[in-house]
């Protein structure tokens, strides 16, 4: 095999790992708030036989025109859902990002094939748009934007106009599936531009034509002409700059400080010299336009290297297929792969949906107990309840922005989670019954404290009330009261806990699929001294859930309750490795590990817990440490911690009976006979201590005081 071919293969193999990449980050569990809006406006028209463009999903909004811009890929997806389940719509979410990948390898192929720079610049926009592969619209647009510049590429390379005909229906399915098919028309006049300056009248025409033509097919959509107002009625929604994470700015500034997000950064500079090298106008306009769009929102990074992708493989090869990998290649490439490793090691790759992503308990606890109304809640958790509870539930607000929810709405939204005042107005207005926020909410400790509301339900996240008037019987039987927000039943009273356990388990029949409440029932019995019924609750819970450290962890705990350290080491070290930074873990492995003997692995994970806790450690770990280390013969280690412990042990009498035993068996006597006093003044009849003391003094030649120790130490053992 000659180096031609080698390189051949190598290249290859790269384009394949790429292609690897792309797809499994399609794989990821559905994890979107947007998709459940989507699958139930696919489900309204499959009952209907109609497209949906009123709004029968809120009572903030009920029967207002809604600008439904993604009907067909609701309708689409719906009908996945029907025949495939959740599986089928992780797969269709994995075979667009695939589609996504294959077009960026032709829009390479057109430009020359150098796959080494393709690999490289794929695995940049890989990077930047990973966090976006969600089942939404917006995942297709990005197969239609590089087929918009695979077409228009073509055609400025060959000259012919069949090779941008198919823009027309392109853009015809486009403005049925996304609101981003505003771009398509944007994105063609920037191409002509320069056509128009250098006098091409028969370029100028056909792409003239074309925008015509683009323009008209996207008046083909239930709206017509009046789509276009939904991306101008975004620009007067403030609100949602900073209201909402995907809306919210992206700073300039950030892309000096290649700390944070190196991949980010490096690629965003090096996708800007690819552009400036490749002297084109269109690319300098479409940089220009991606930056503001980049700039404007974080959810459009991906645009900015989408629009610069066709004109930065241009302008990087101008530079040398040779210099680029010697250079400039491997070690980008190096540094991208390593900012590769921490996001494809926390992926959660699945073919169903993240349950602990949504308030999935609350909505079963809904609709088995029969709760109707209004509902205020927050706004990424609209789309799910309109899934679950919708006729019955109709909702404040959801992701439907800005085709529907205005600014209003979020200004609303906002104030009410922080004044009660606004919203006690708003609960007047729309007769709401029932509320489903997240704990951390100002709202949630206000509705604890009023006594027009009632919790009846509660996940590790969130808080379900009800009003108590429509729901007595409901408050009645599932009413919890005196308990903290944070449901740390570790400070409840007995009383309270013994009444909690029927209500736990009534959550874990109704909900079985979810580990919290197992968890909770299995605290709940350990401080009820129950540990036997604890473990097994806590086992249950891993049943459910088998990647939580903490479920890992109680486990432990309760092995080494049972007196059954090796088991507690198994689960403790499970829990280690699912989540290395929570330091009680290390603590609590460090502690089976002695119980069983293993005192090497005990010290390094006592060693491990005090570097991670950052001098707020446990009161006893400096004596355990001392006792390890004394155990493993490194006394003046041993010296060191036991000196530690005099500062924060409760356990004072046997911090100085240790030290002494240290010190003894360094030879300092002196300093023994220091720390054997200390110890026998805080407990006067510990015989060890005694004993110590007279081997001490007779170590150092004095036999009375020997002698009288020796006495004393028989007359308390006898």
């Amino acid at each position: 095999m000659d180096r031609k071919d080698l390189q051949k293969y190598v290249a290859f193999g790269l384009v394949l790992l790429v292609c690897c990449l792309y797809v499994y980050f399609g794989l990821e569990k559905i994890t979107s708030f947007d998709v459940w809006w989507h699958l139930a406006s696919g489900r309204w028209m499959f009952q209907h036989h109609a497209i949906i463009t009123r709004d029968p999903f809120s009572f903030t909004h009920y029967g207002e025109r809604w600008y439904n811009t993604a009907w067909l890929f609701q309708w689409f997806i719906y009908l996945i859902y029907t025949h495939f389940g959740f599986a089928g719509l992780v797969i269709f979410k994995a075979g667009i990002v695939f589609l996504f990948f294959l077009v960026l390898c032709w829009i390479a192929r057109v430009k020359g094939g150098n796959w080494w720079l393709f690999t490289l610049l794929a695995l940049i926009v890989l990077f930047v748009a990973k966090g976006r592969f969600y089942l939404r619209p917006h995942i297709i647009s990005y197969v239609y934007i590089a087929l918009s510049f695979l077409f228009l590429e073509l055609y400025r390379q060959k000259g012919r106009i069949h090779w941008v005909v198919p823009l027309v229906p392109l853009e015809l399915l486009w403005v049925n599936i996304h609101g981003s098919f505003i771009l398509l028309p944007l994105i063609i006049g920037a191409y002509a531009v320069f056509p128009i300056l250098k006098g091409e009248r028969k370029v100028v025409g056909q792409l003239a034509a074309l925008v015509a033509l683009v323009v008209l097919a996207s008046f083909v959509n239930p709206f017509g002409p009046w789509i276009y107002k939904v991306p101008l009625r975004h620009q007067m929604m403030k609100e949602t700059t900073y209201l909402i994470n995907e809306w919210k700015r992206f700073s300039p500034v950030s892309l000096l400080n290649f700390g944070v997000n190196p991949v980010l950064n490096v690629g965003f500079f090096l996708f800007l010299l690819g552009v400036l090298l490749s002297f084109r106008l269109e690319a300098f306009l479409l940089l220009l336009f991606g930056a503001y769009l980049m700039f404007s929102h974080v959810r459009f990074i991906p645009l900015f290297f989408l629009f610069s992708y066709p004109f930065a493989f241009d302008g990087l090869r101008r530079l040398g297929a040779k210099r680029i990998a010697k250079y400039v290649f491997i070690p980008l490439l190096l540094l991208v792969l390593v900012g590769f490793y921490s996001p494809v090691k926390r992926l959660n790759v699945g073919f169903s949906y993240d349950r602990n992503h949504y308030p999935d308990a609350l909505c079963t606890f809904i609709k088995h107990t029969g709760i109707r109304g209004n509902v205020f809640n927050i706004y990424g958790y609209g789309g799910f309840i309109i899934w679950n509870n919708w006729p019955d539930i109709k909702v404040f607000i959801d992701g439907r922005t800005p085709t529907l929810h205005t600014g209003r709405d979020f200004f609303l939204f906002d104030r009410s989670l922080k004044n009660p005042k606004t919203f006690w107005r708003l609960v007047w207005q729309y007769e709401i019954n029932s509320v489903l926020i997240k704990k951390k909410h100002p709202l949630a400790k206000y509705l604890m404290e009023d006594p027009f509301w009632v919790l009846v339900c509660f996940d590790r996240e969130n808080v379900l009330f009800v009003r108590k008037e429509p729901f007595e019987s409901i408050v009645k039987s599932h009413g919890v009261t005196d308990i903290p927000l944070d449901f740390d039943v570790r400070e409840l009273a007995m009383d309270k806990l013994k009444g909690l356990v029927a209500k736990l388990q009534s959550y874990d029949r109704m909900y079985p699929y979810s580990s919290y409440y197992k968890s909770l029932l299995g605290i709940v019995y350990s401080r009820l001294g129950d540990k036997r019924k604890a473990l097994k609750a806590f086992q249950d819970a891993l049943f459910a859930e088998q990647n939580d450290p903490d479920i890992y962890y109680d486990i432990g705990l309760m092995y080494l309750g049972l007196k059954d350290p090796q088991k507690a080491v198994e689960y403790l070290k499970r829990a280690v490795e699912l989540n290395g930074k929570e330091t009680i873990y290390w603590y609590k492995l460090g502690d089976a590990y002695y119980d069983i003997g293993n005192l090497e692995d005990a010290f390094k994970c006592y060693d491990k817990y005090r570097g991670l806790a950052l001098g707020d450690v446990d009161t006893e770990l400096f004596y355990k440490m001392g006792l390890v280390a004394f155990k493993l013969k490194r006394f003046e280690k041993a010296v060191y911690y036991f000196r530690l412990a005099i500062y924060t042990s409760k356990n004072l009498a046997g911090v100085y009976y240790n030290l002494g035993n240290s010190y003894f068996a360094l030879g300092n006597y002196k300093m023994a006979e220091w720390a054997y006093l200390h110890s026998l003044k805080l407990r006067e009849d510990n015989p060890n201590a005694l004993y110590n003391l007279a081997k001490t003094y007779e170590a150092i030649g004095d036999t009375k005081k020997a002698t009288y120790y020796m006495k004393k130490s028989k007359s308390i053992k006898n």
